[in-house]
């Protein structure tokens, strides 16, 4: 807690409401928790009694903000969590309702959701996977219906978890998070959640994912090798 985090703090917050990124205003949410959490055993006794009490405050104030923001990002948001909690729909109505409205969220969200909701009824082993450049084929069978233009599927960027499960199946991807397991173990709670954010924005070839895993091993190996304070 000094000025230069300060002043890196608020230029970050800035930038990402600016930007109007949805994943960033996520992303500074679970920053803020974390923060929240570190910062709890050096309050004297009445301010952590007021913990449960802000908590409330900022949740409602955050679902207000939510309902009645102008901002694309929160919108999105609202948009996406109405589409998926609606209970009279079935996941591949879900999942087309949320292509019709955010194309965006779903290239996100969408594949991924069917993949796990729809792995009993799909045709190859989701354990063991279809082979290294299957996903582009699955992909086409598993979204038919769900698109407005089937050929979208082509160019759709889905992420790197449906692909991956998809080309190397969950074994494949449970190795994959030990390997991340080992590069990042000592890392607190926003370096594995910008990890998971970029999962939904990349695939296991984009630079974008190679990025994030490059940046977090040279803060965990800064981290192991700099003297505790």
């Amino acid at each position: 807690l000094n000025k230069n985090v300060a002043k890196l703090t608020f230029a970050y917050i800035l930038a990402s409401v600016l930007m109007k990124t949805a994943f960033g205003i996520l992303y500074i949410g679970v920053c803020m928790f974390d923060w929240a959490i570190h910062l709890y055993p050096k309050f004297n006794r009445s301010i952590r009694l007021m913990y449960p009490f802000l908590g409330i405050i900022i949740i409602s104030g955050g679902s207000y903000l939510l309902s009645n923001s102008d901002a694309e990002a929160l919108r999105r948001l609202d948009t996406v969590g109405e589409i998926l909690f609606n209970p009279f729909d079935d996941n591949q109505k879900k999942m087309a309702r949320l292509q019709e409205k955010d194309a965006s969220a779903f290239g996100r969200i969408g594949p991924t959701f069917m993949l796990i909701a729809e792995r009993d009824n799909l045709s190859f082993n989701v354990y063991t996977g279809a082979g290294a450049g299957a996903a582009g084929i699955f992909l086409l069978d598993m979204l038919s219906g769900v698109l407005i233009d089937d050929g979208d599927a082509e160019s759709l960027d889905v992420g790197i978890i449906p692909a991956f499960v998809i080309d190397y199946g969950f074994i494949g991807f449970i190795l994959l998070w030990i390997f991340l397991f080992f590069v990042m173990y000592n890392l607190p709670l926003p370096f594995w959640l910008c990890i998971i954010l970029i999962m939904f924005n990349a695939n296991i070839n984009t630079q974008l994912l190679w990025f994030g895993i490059t940046s977090c091993l040279a803060v965990s190996m800064y981290r192991a090798n700099k003297p505790p304070p």
